[in-house]
This record gives structure tokens, C-alpha cells and sequence, in this order.
């Protein structure tokens, strides 16, 4: 299956660290280099499990963009339509990880302003997958592709993202877009009222919440599938979400697959997944 990954990529920086860096400090820190953005990461890892995926995004022409793209087909991802543009730099972020209490901080350097409206494409996806942060593209290829199966990632909302939302097959959000939308906090004594509202929207939603449980329908049933793992990966997630659709999972088992690769994120092997699905299951 042709999988299409629309959105922007970064080459990043990784800092692990115990406790947090102190002002006027000095250090000293391995890193290791990673790409970074949303529909990038999806894409690298559904290449690392052997699909067919495609990242559509533009990067700059110089060191990070072309590291970048290498990284990318070393790993199975086809760069047909990676777009190098002289006008940007790749954007090369630090990000910290602070491994006594499994939060991140992210410094966002040369930010890529410059947007895509429209890519000529000589395949025809099985499925379109968005972060939003191309949104004209978004629109045109989704537009373009109407039968195709899509699914976007909703982290903040505006306008824009939740116009886009609304024309996608599955959205996939953070808890915090799913209160955006609904204008309040999901009430946690009665998920399913918080959900209903959600419904007027969108085709089908499943709401990462801030716990790491799974809020979702499932044959007319509102469910919370509690997380395996307390901590919340959505693009580790929607990369085994969408290995589990293109791979004949039902939509459910599918949630579950997923959610067993969040727990496994320092062992992302398919084969490893699999096996700890089925004891889940």
C-alpha cells in the first residue's frame, strides 16, 4: 500500500538527562541526532516496519535537510516527493529529556515558514496521513483523492486544524484539541457526555488523554481503553495504528495493537509488538 505523510520534518538534537539543566550551568551531554515532526516520524517508523510509505514535505538545501533524507532512505521511506528548497533551512530542534520524571522540553530553531499548496503525485495513495502543518496541501491532495482513507494528527486547535479534521476519515488528538473543540475540560466523571460532543464534528476520533488512556467509539459503544503505558507517544501510536489498518486489523484491535506499542517504545521491533499484542489480547 502506497501510505502518503504529509507535514514538516526537522533534524533534531536529543538531550537525555537526569533532572533539569540549571541556569548558569555548563554541561557536557551526548546526544543523539533524530528526525523530528509529527507525519516525519510516522513515516520513518512505518519505513523501520517495512510498509510503503511516502513523506511529502520541503526541506532545506544543506547539511540537516540532506542528513535528513538520507536518514529517511535508509529506513525505507520513499523521498520522491521531498521538496529542497534554497529559500529555507531545515529546521534542527533541541530537545530534552528529563528522565526523572518522563517530561521534554523543545527549542525550535529555524522554523520553516515557507508552505506547500499543491505536488504533483504519479501514485495513488491508500492512505493520506496529515499533521496539519501543511494545511493547503492537506486540503488539495485530500480534496484530489476524495475515496482515500485519511487520517490526521490534531495536537492544538485553530481553524485550520479543525477545518481539516473535519474532512478526514479518523482523527487521531491530543486532549487538549479534544477541550478546544468542545470549549471546555473533558469531564472525567462522565467521558462519554465530553465525547458525544466531539461527535458532532468528526467521522471517527480517538482522543489521547492526558493519562494515556484511549477514549474512542467502537460499535455504538463509548470506551476508555486504559494505557498499558503512562506515557504518552501519539507518533508512536499512530504509526502501529496505521501498520494495524493497512494490515487487516479491525478498528479496535487496531486502538489495541497501538497501545501496546506505546508500552514497548524503547523496543520498537514489529515482531516484539505482535507477540506482546497477542498476551494483551
Amino acid at each position: 500500500m502506497n501510505i502518503v505523510c504529509i507535514g514538516k520534518a526537522s533534524y533534531d538534537k536529543i538531550f537525555d538527562v537526569d533532572g533539569f539543566l540549571k541556569e548558569s550551568g555548563e554541561y557536557d551531554l551526548p546526544y543523539i541526532n533524530r528526525i523530528g515532526g509529527s507525519s516525519a516520524n510516522v513515516a520513518y517508523l512505518l519505513g523501520q516496519f517495512s510498509q510503503q510509505p511516502y513523506f511529502v514535505g520541503k526541506i532545506g538545501n544543506d547539511e540537516n535537510g540532506l542528513l535528513l533524507k538520507r536518514e529517511f532512505e535508509n529506513n525505507n521511506v520513499n523521498t520522491s516527493y521531498v521538496v529542497i528548497d534554497d529559500k529555507i533551512k531545515t529546521p534542527s530542534n533541541i530537545i530534552i529529556n528529563n528522565k526523572s520524571n518522563n517530561l521534554k522540553t523543545s527549542i525550535m530553531c529555524d522554523i520553516n515558514k515557507l508552505y506547500m499548496d499543491n505536488i504533483d503525485m504519479n501514485i495513488n495513495p491508500n492512505i493520506i496521513l496529515t499533521d496539519a502543518l501543511e494545511y493547503d496541501l492537506s486540503i488539495s491532495l485530500l480534496n484530489k483523492y476524495k475515496d482515500t482513507l485519511s487520517i490526521m494528527l490534531a495536537f492544538k486547535c485553530n481553524e485550520q486544524v479543525f477545518r481539516l479534521a473535519r474532512k478526514t476519515d479518523f482523527v487521531v488528538c491530543s486532549e487538549e484539541f479534544a477541550s478546544a473543540v468542545i470549549d471546555s475540560a473533558l469531564a472525567r466523571d462522565n467521558l462519554e457526555a465530553s465525547y458525544l460532543k466531539l461527535k458532532q464534528y468528526f467521522n471517527n476520533i480517538i482522543v489521547i488523554l492526558n493519562n494515556g488512556d484511549y477514549l474512542y467509539e467502537c460499535d455504538g459503544q463509548i470506551k476508555v481503553l486504559p494505557g498499558i503505558s503512562r506515557n504518552v507517544d501519539s507518533d508512536i501510536f499512530i504509526a502501529t495504528f496505521v501498520y494495524a489498518i493497512v494490515n487487516k486489523y479491525e478498528y479496535e484491535d487496531a486502538i489495541i495493537f497501538a497501545n501496546t506499542a506505546v508500552s514497548l517504545k524503547d523496543n520498537l521491533n514489529i515482531n516484539v509488538i505482535k507477540e506482546k499484542y497477542s498476551e494483551y489480547r
